[in-house]
């Protein structure tokens, strides 16, 4: 019964959250009538590329495995971005960030992955915001 009624209203669920910039990759931006849920973008660059005609919540933040591949420069940059983003209201919510230590590489930047999300962390309270949380492999640290 409630499949059906679904599928008459032409509504897209999601869990926690999308990442509308790799629907649009898919060839999947038929737009329906109306969408439910959260666009995570987690770099400038996918912002800078995002669609914002969809009745989403979006949020940005710095994902961990991001962490591990970028410089303190590029950090940096990200997090100031994040903090325009929301002092000038254009998020819904901070994410993805968290925690993985799905490789050894991941693993091995446990204490930048740390750094990062205790940042967001910090900006999420001082906006009163919440956070997106990315937790693989993670749980047991």
């Amino acid at each position: 019964m409630l499949e059906k009624s679904l599928q008459n209203q032409q509504i897209i669920y999601c869990d926690a959250h999308c990442h509308l910039v790799n629907c649009r990759e898919l060839n999947c931006d038929q737009k329906p009538e109306k969408w439910l849920g959260a666009s995570t973008i987690l770099n400038i660059e996918e912002w800078n590329k995002a669609d914002f005609d969809f009745d989403l919540f979006y949020t940005f933040g710095m994902h961990p495995q991001f962490v591990c591949k970028e410089n303190k420069e590029e950090i940096n940059k990200n997090l100031d971005f994040l903090n325009n983003l929301l002092q000038n209201k254009k998020i819904s919510a901070i994410g993805e960030t968290g925690f993985d230590f799905f490789t050894d590489q991941f693993k091995s930047n446990a204490t930048c992955q740390e750094e990062i999300f205790n940042n967001q962390l910090q900006l999420a309270l001082q906006y009163n915001i919440p956070l997106v949380i990315h937790c693989r492999k993670a749980n047991e640290k």
